[in-house]
């Protein structure tokens, strides 16, 4: 919110940080903040000479509240839309999911604003391959894929799974999920429960608590049990284990050639990918 940018591209708006922003309501009036930035006349030099550019996601019905009607928020600002059902036939990726196209998407109208060729843009797409804990490729247990993920927000469970269920051929798709804040599994707790529908296997690990920003109310009204039982009531293969070990073990048992297992959340979690990699024999 300290920064008076050209150009503002959003993906997509959703519930998260709620123990900050309280309510999606809040999320948007922040959003209508920071996309009046845009037009403000800051002293930027060089810069001033550039129109302003607001990129969205046509796709996502928050970014669509927030610039529909409100000329105030968007007056002297250009806007550019794109959207999952004008994909150019020429789009390739190497990481899978909708989610992948759609943030691809919208670099590609970007690199348009700025005159870059359209066939350059889509070779750097296409040779994209993946950052660190998004989606990443850790090797194989049992002939198994494993991937570690950072996502811990059920929209993002939901995409990366749709990600890994793309790459299944004769295998299951198991993920082990380590809930991210007490906080955030409480008040996002339904969501939870339908984000998990692409995988086979459901494992889940205690909810990872961040320092400093808990409250002990919260942390007795929610846990990983309480989500392990409402899970089990409305699909089959839900597992919870109370440590990293007892999941090595699990998985060591039961992964077989052909299936995928994304290892996933935001906390500690990736210990328990490095311990399964080291300790596959």
């Amino acid at each position: 919110m300290n920064h008076y940018p050209d150009i503002i591209l959003i993906t997509n708006i959703e519930e998260e940080h709620l123990d900050y922003y309280k309510n999606l309501s809040n999320i948007l009036k922040t959003f209508k903040i920071f996309i009046k930035r845009l037009s403000l006349d800051k002293d930027l030099g060089e810069l001033n000479r550039f129109r302003k550019y607001l990129v969205v996601n046509k796709d996502d019905k928050n970014i669509l509240k927030i610039i529909k009607d409100n000329s105030a928020i968007t007056k002297g600002i250009k806007i550019k839309f794109y959207s999952l059902r004008n994909k150019p036939k020429e789009l390739k990726l190497q990481v899978p999911g909708s989610h992948n196209i759609s943030n691809a998407l919208g670099a590609l109208t970007v690199a348009k604003i700025f005159n870059i060729p359209e066939n350059i843009s889509l070779k750097a797409l296409y040779e994209f391959k993946g950052i660190w804990r998004r989606m990443e490729y850790k090797g194989k247990v049992n002939g198994a894929k494993i991937f570690d993920d950072y996502g811990h927000h059920p929209t993002e469970i939901k995409a990366t799974l749709q990600a890994g269920k793309e790459l299944i051929k004769d295998g299951r798709l198991f993920i082990v999920f380590q809930p991210h804040q007490y906080y955030r599994t409480l008040t996002l707790f339904d969501k939870f429960l339908y984000a998990f529908d692409d995988a086979d296997f459901v494992i889940l690990t205690d909810i990872y608590s961040v320092p400093g920003r808990e409250k002990e109310s919260i942390k007795k009204r929610i846990n990983s049990k309480i989500l392990k039982e409402k899970l089990s009531k409305i699909r089959n293969n839900v597992y919870y284990f109370e440590n990293f070990d007892k999941i090595v073990s699990f998985l060591k048992n039961n992964l077989k050639k052909n299936d995928i297992c994304i290892i996933m959340g935001a906390g500690d979690i990736w210990k328990l990918t490095d311990k399964l990699i080291k300790n596959k024999k």
